[in-house]
């Protein structure tokens, strides 16, 4: 069963496909201008996030919760990337969406790396000693890594 796990943000977004335990592919997507509008970066990095679901045909597609405390605007901001990668997830194979499902950092964290407050170097450090990646893969990558291996964990637990 092929997961593909995703960070979303209006100005990157980190992406990974795994199938079980195996890493296909992972990276970031930007849009072509950080000055655009927020809403212009979303609709900017679609076609991209479709061209990767597209490549890898997900069953599982996990996009991270966003939990943000201090800012409304971000807020509402993360969750118009949010929306853009469910909107991506029925696209690219309209007759068959794939599955989604959402997961927080806390929980991810736990289960993937072994603490649920782990910090960005932990994550980072994880990724790179479970897979020998080097150099280090951007950290929005190795959090789409980590939520991709919960989603396989998970897709694998379904009757």
């Amino acid at each position: 069963m092929v997961v593909v796990g995703i960070d979303p943000g209006t100005v990157k977004m980190g992406f990974a496909a795994v199938e079980g335990k195996n890493l296909l592919d992972f990276g970031v997507i930007k849009p072509r201008s950080p000055r655009m509008t927020y809403k212009t970066r979303v609709m900017d990095m679609f076609p991209q996030l479709v061209e990767v679901l597209d490549a890898y045909q997900p069953d599982w597609v996990v996009v991270e919760a966003q939990y943000v405390h201090q800012s409304p605007k971000t807020a509402i901001q993360l969750g118009v990337a949010k929306g853009m990668v469910l909107a991506a997830a029925t696209a690219f194979r309209p007759s068959s969406p794939a599955l989604t499902e959402e997961v927080e950092a806390t929980a991810w964290k736990k289960e993937v790396v072994g603490r649920g407050n782990a910090g960005k170097e932990e994550v980072a450090a994880w990724v790179v000693s479970s897979f020998g990646l080097a150099p280090p893969p951007p950290q929005d990558a190795c959090d789409a890594i980590c939520i991709a291996l919960w989603g396989a964990r998970h897709a694998a637990q379904q009757p």
